[in-house]
């Protein structure tokens, strides 16, 4: 009987390593994103609540491993889930709701760990918590598009030359095409009809597109007119920092540019350094 209780004891400790092998081993293939709890202004916990709830929804769809803060207004210790402390996150996402002067407006980022700034924000002003419900998949499909492709599905960046990228772009968010010309120079063009002179350098593989015309309103369509005036007197030039997938079709990462939030056109609130994400596909020539 002792013979066959050691067999047995055995075999299930192997059985449990074999197991606790294969759940790292999935651990370090996937990406970890920190969950921090929305936090609240103005607005209800419910409402809240019921985005947090999406959020967690849409984020369970993605191949990755969630580490959730359990939100102070449930009255619980903050604590970690689904994973030991000892594993770190690739990513911090934070998000916010709050409720002024009858306009809710919903703020989410995606930071690294040790960020000093984050890799996608996003800032909306909206008539009800209800109208950030029906957008928010969109807005977390956007937040995880470049972190999570990178880590999961092994598309790994290759060495980017001036050579590899000359030609034409097809853009995205209110850019139409881009054109790269030789010796640091470039031209995007808007679907608002208008043109941006560009500059660019390459450092640590990363290209660093600059605007170079001044600025002008219909860089920020669609926001209103007046809006866009205000902004367009105010914003620094619009960045970009890209590297190239392994195809070297595409270029992918983060725009940086001046958003604005705003109830009406005299209460407008000007915020720098908003991030969201760029991909520019390569056109055949």
């Amino acid at each position: 009987i002792m013979v066959v209780m050691k067999r047995f004891f055995s075999l299930t400790l192997g059985l449990f390593l074999l197991f606790s092998v294969q759940v790292l081993f999935a651990q370090g293939q996937k990406l970890i994103l920190q969950f921090e709890p929305l936090t609240v202004k103005g607005a209800s916990n419910e409402e809240a609540l019921q985005l947090e709830k999406l959020m967690l929804s849409y984020l369970s769809e993605k191949d990755l491993i969630i580490v959730k803060t359990v939100p102070p207004r449930m009255s619980r210790n903050n604590t970690k889930e689904d994973l030991p402390e000892v594993v770190p996150p690739d990513y911090i996402m934070n998000s916010s709701l709050s409720y002024v002067d009858n306009s809710y407006t919903f703020e989410i980022d995606v930071n690294k760990l040790n960020g000093a700034e984050p890799v996608f924000k996003h800032v909306s002003s909206h008539k009800s918590s209800s109208e950030i419900a029906l957008s928010l998949r969109s807005i977390v499909d956007a937040a995880l598009r470049d972190q999570n492709a990178s880590k999961v599905t092994g598309v790994l960046p290759v060495q980017i030359s001036r050579e590899k990228i000359m030609g034409l772009w097809k853009g995205d968010n209110g850019i139409e095409l881009v054109r790269f010309l030789p010796e640091g120079k470039g031209f995007a063009f808007f679907s608002s009809g208008v043109n941006m002179m560009l500059t660019y350098t390459i450092e640590n593989n990363v290209l660093n597109v600059v605007q170079a015309s001044p600025n002008n309103e219909r860089y920020y369509y669609p926001l209103p007119l007046p809006v866009a005036k205000r902004v367009a007197v105010l914003a620094d030039p619009i960045r970009w920092e890209l590297t190239l997938t392994e195809n070297g079709l595409l270029l992918k990462g983060k725009c940086i540019s001046t958003a604005a939030e705003f109830v009406n056109y005299e209460n407008i609130t000007i915020i720098k350094n908003s991030y969201s994400a760029a991909e520019w596909n390569k056109m055949p020539r």
